[in-house]
């Protein structure tokens, strides 16, 4: 009986992990989108583990803070409040550390003054677990996880797979973050050719048209849409 229940437990957990690994998948397919891949972030590890709160920090260049960008089971006077310096405890320590913090558990080679100031800014976002998302140029944000709706801890299996998803779950942001840099830049070009009183079109190493500006569509009598990413 004993063995036929742990099989029945494997056969579970292996099942538990594929089907959150699809609905991870399913989350960042809008990687050109931020708060498309941040909200699905958001709504799979709320579906997926029972999170009762679930929160999302990102470092905001202009402010130079960490500022909430998606969340689950937060009032939204309460989120404006909310920010994190790189001062601050939570953030020296998830960038020396790299890895997941859970409040209940903290390491033992945590200081009595260090754990008292990070348990204290956990409890500010009302997390019981912190997940650090690492970029290629450093710590891009974490995400706050509160507890189970269920009153259940979460398990070893459930820590492992959560630290998947914020592994994965960074890529797909700075995916994004990139996606949004080219798109401003290409919104400024265009601008410029658009500003410049003589017809322009751009063509790659491919032949294929990139950029046309509007005398260019004038005197062709063209649209841009019908000619772009077409062969000349």
């Amino acid at each position: 009986n004993g063995a036929m229940a742990d099989n029945n437990y494997q056969v579970k957990s292996a099942y538990y992990y594929r089907d959150i690994m699809r609905k991870f998948s399913n989350a960042i397919i809008h990687i050109s989108n931020l708060e498309k891949v941040l909200g699905s972030l958001v709504e799979l590890i709320v579906d997926a583990f029972g999170a009762n709160k679930v929160i999302i920090f990102l470092w905001d260049i202009g402010s130079n803070k960490y500022l909430p960008c998606s969340s689950f089971g937060f009032a939204k006077r309460f989120l404006n409040r909310m920010a994190f310096q790189e001062k601050d405890s939570l953030i020296k320590w998830l960038k020396e550390n790299n890895q997941l913090l859970k409040i209940s558990n903290l390491p033992d080679s945590i200081s009595w003054s260090e754990g008292r100031n990070l348990k204290k800014e956990i409890d500010l976002v009302g997390a019981n677990i912190v997940l650090p998302l690492n970029g290629r140029e450093g710590l891009l944000g974490f995400i706050g996880i509160g507890k189970k709706v269920t009153g259940e801890d979460f398990s070893r299996e459930d820590l492992e797979i959560l630290l998947t998803v914020s592994l994965y779950g960074a890529i797909a942001i700075e995916n994004a973050f990139l996606y949004q840099r080219v798109s401003l830049q290409k919104e400024y070009i265009q601008n410029v050719l658009d500003n410049i009183p003589s017809g322009v079109i751009s063509i790659n190493n491919e032949g294929m048209i990139t950029t046309i500006n509007k005398i260019a569509e004038r005197v062709l009598n063209i649209k841009a849409e019908e000619v772009l990413e077409e062969s000349v």
